[in-house]
């Protein structure tokens, strides 16, 4: 038996009796947590469906004809828009955070310069450390190199970023 004083047995049987008539009545915030998931099981499976059997569906579930039309409307607009970019080969659109990570170079020789001198300033700045140290300083020499690692890595991490976008996408969208 179950905490609830349900046994197995007569559980079956009033699930059985729903299925046969259909008499079951559910609480009406578990109709969308119900339907949402019966459609994640039916996307999994590999079937596929045609537009008459959409119809049907949305006729059963109460969506009108006009919102079906439009939700296929958009949903082709957004297939062919996807297409023509992959045709292309390329997006038409360069990201801001591209331009900044590539720092306004349009060549990857150049922005990939531009990545190792700030590596090696990430890795220089404790040297930098020392002339505060030696003048009495240490405070402000430690937030110095603190402020300039940070500095150089996350320009380091930034034109890693933007250059392998570039690589994917093509050098040639930036002008």
């Amino acid at each position: 038996t179950w905490a609830l004083g349900y046994s197995r047995p007569h559980l079956k049987e009033r699930m059985n009796a729903d299925k046969q008539d259909g008499s079951r009545r559910l609480q009406k915030d578990d109709i969308p947590r119900i339907l949402a998931r019966a459609a994640e099981l039916d996307e999994a499976s590999p079937a596929s469906g045609n537009l008459a059997e959409l119809q049907a569906i949305a006729a059963e579930v109460g969506i009108s004809a006009p919102a079906l039309e439009q939700a296929l409307r958009e949903h082709d607009t957004a297939a062919r828009s996807l297409a023509a970019s992959v045709v292309q080969g390329s997006l038409t659109h360069v990201p801001g955070w591209v331009r900044m990570g590539t720092l306004g170079v349009t060549d990857r020789s150049t922005a990939m310069a531009y990545y190792w001198i700030f590596f090696a300033g990430m890795l220089l700045a404790p040297l930098l450390l020392q002339p505060l140290l030696r003048a009495g300083r240490p405070l402000a020499g430690l937030v110095f190199s603190l402020i300039l690692i940070v500095f150089c890595g996350a320009n380091v991490w930034g034109t890693a970023r933007a250059v392998r976008w570039l690589d994917r996408h093509g050098w040639d969208l930036l002008p």
